[in-house]
């Protein structure tokens, strides 16, 4: 999903940046649209790997909990997803930066949203941090999903993790039309690099 801040690079580079700024329209919808394509890739990556490597490591995957956990997999993506347009956003200002605020943003997500580190493990307020970011709430349902956890738990958390997806795209949609009217104002908006 991160993918998208390195990509949205791309409209700068070939020059139609200027264009998406002069039309009608929020550039958002070209930037969310142009590498959705990320989500569907992600979401099937994630769930093959989940299925191939819960049978290596001895976890039992029942096939009522494989298809709950497809689309909490498809919702962790999207929301992903648009934490990397807020970043896009940002990056399009500086675009030397795009592979470093992309590998930043997964590393953050990674390290504080429960993967590589259990989010209890961290004080109080990286804990409150965490819960802002995409991944947190639906790895906890997806986990939920297996271990079995009440639907309610589960529903709780994949709403959660939905409302923090919604919040990243209004962030998005805030620093995109941001940088439009600035460039619009200021003329800075230039045609390739």
């Amino acid at each position: 999903a991160m993918m998208v801040v390195a990509s949205s690079t791309w409209e700068r580079r070939s020059g139609t940046l200027p264009l998406l700024i002069a039309a009608p329209t929020s550039p958002l919808l070209v930037f969310a649209g142009r590498s959705l394509f990320n989500v569907v890739s992600g979401t099937a990556s994630a769930a093959i790997a989940l299925f191939a490597l819960a049978p290596v490591f001895g976890a039992p995957l029942p096939v009522s909990a494989a298809l709950a956990v497809i689309p909490l997999i498809a919702l962790v993506s999207l929301s992903a997803y648009c934490a990397g347009l807020a970043l896009s956003a940002l990056v399009l200002r500086a675009m030397q930066l795009r592979n470093i605020a992309g590998n930043l943003g997964y590393l953050v997500l990674m390290t504080f949203g429960g993967v590589q580190v259990p989010v209890d493990f961290w004080p109080e307020p990286a804990q409150q941090v965490a819960g802002l970011l995409p991944l947190t709430h639906g790895l906890h349902a997806v986990r939920g999903v297996l271990a079995a956890m009440p639907p309610v738990k589960v529903l709780h958390q994949a709403l959660l993790e939905a409302a923090v997806g919604v919040c990243w795209l209004l962030v998005a949609a805030l620093l995109f039309g941001r940088l439009a009217e600035s460039g619009r104002r200021s003329g800075t908006i230039e045609f390739g690099d």
